[in-house]
């Protein structure tokens, strides 16, 4: 092939376009919003948006979850939000030209809104020197998000897509507040990028679900060392031995909290999966969880595919139940639970003082 036309192929390609997934219509509200940036080359034009059909494919922070909200904004000259959309695909890490690897998510039913300015977001955050920049993008609390999206109802004036999809106050909590006030209601509702640091996610979604599942403080211990110098997060044991046995109890469940899990379905090639199968073998647990700020994968050692895999979000009392009954080994883990499946009388009590 000549030089020509390997130029030629290599423009072809690059002019391809890459599908973008759309946000389905019962897609639950949003519980974060972010910035994301771009330069004045790529503020799209009337004629782009109608042509991308309200989709585009966009660099996006790691944190990101389907359905959030995100607001376009264009660095300098610009320094405005000119655009908003709902995210409608999980971040990728891919390479960037530029150099390096950048974070890259699809968004749709993008809206051009009236600009908002960088002094207006100011004076909307409170703080005069506020830097609107980050790599791949930049959260924004959730009581901030909803005063944009206050000023941008009147300011919007596109119709195709809808408005109303991407107009939807944020529905996550502003903090995270104290573990052991948090309620089953108090879970669903934190916000996933809220979270910064695996610590976080241990001490406000694992150990309030320990409360709420009724797994005592004697059947629970904070990282087990392991043979090979391995150190598992959490483990659930046998109870019924003193104090001085327990290291020695029969490990029922072995923990790993992470941030974040990556992909959903690929879950025979994860490494956090991995390295959770390896710790339980080397304790003979029959089962190990791993789970991140948004969901909690349950495994049977044996086997490579989850027996049960529960979102934060939608965790209700059949869920918890079920859960509860894999930490402990009590029974084998469905990932459907009938509706009127029986709960533990400690753990109905205080779903009814919860609520």
């Amino acid at each position: 092939m000549s030089k020509k036309a390997k130029t030629r192929t290599l423009k072809k390609v690059g002019r391809q376009k890459t599908p973008v997934a759309r946000v389905s219509a019962d897609c639950p509200a949003p519980r974060s919003a972010w910035f994301v940036f771009g330069s004045n080359e790529s503020l799209l034009t009337n004629a782009d948006l109608f042509e991308r059909g309200g989709k585009v494919h966009w660099t996006a922070p790691m944190n990101a979850e389907i359905g959030d909200i995100v607001f376009f904004y264009f660095i300098s000259p610009e320094q405005s939000v000119h655009f908003m959309a709902r995210v409608a695909s999980q971040p990728v890490r891919k390479l960037w030209n530029r150099g390096g690897y950048q974070y890259w998510a699809d968004c749709d039913s993008m809206i051009r809104i009236e600009p908002i300015h960088l002094t207006e977001i100011r004076e909307t955050f409170g703080e005069k020197r506020l830097l609107v920049y980050a790599k791949g993008g930049m959260y924004i609390r959730p009581d901030f998000a909803n005063r944009l999206i206050e000023k941008t109802h009147a300011k919007c004036w596109s119709s195709k897509p809808d408005p109303d999809k991407v107009l939807r106050r944020v529905g996550g909590r502003t903090e995270l507040g104290q573990p052991n006030s948090i309620t089953l209601d108090g879970l669903r509702e934190l916000a996933s990028a809220d979270f910064m640091a695996e610590a976080e996610v241990e001490y406000h979604v694992l150990e309030p679900l320990f409360r709420l599942a009724q797994i005592g403080q004697r059947s629970i211990i904070r990282k087990l060392d392991l043979p090979k110098r391995k150190t598992a997060d959490y483990a659930v044991i046998e109870t019924g031995a003193s104090t001085a046995k327990r290291r020695r109890q029969k490990v029922l469940c072995i923990i790993e909290a992470k941030l974040n899990l990556g992909k959903r379905n690929n879950w025979a090639k994860n490494r956090h999966v991995k390295q959770a199968r390896e710790y339980a073998k080397m304790c003979k647990a029959p089962g190990f969880v791993v789970m991140d700020r948004d969901r909690f994968v349950c495994f049977r050692t044996r086997d490579k595919l989850p027996c049960l895999v529960l979102d934060r979000a939608s965790l209700d009392r059949n869920g918890l139940f079920a859960l509860r009954a894999h930490l402990l080994n009590e029974q084998a883990a469905r990932p459907i639970v009938r509706p009127d499946h029986p709960l533990p009388r400690r753990i109905a009590a205080n779903e009814g003082a919860d609520s």
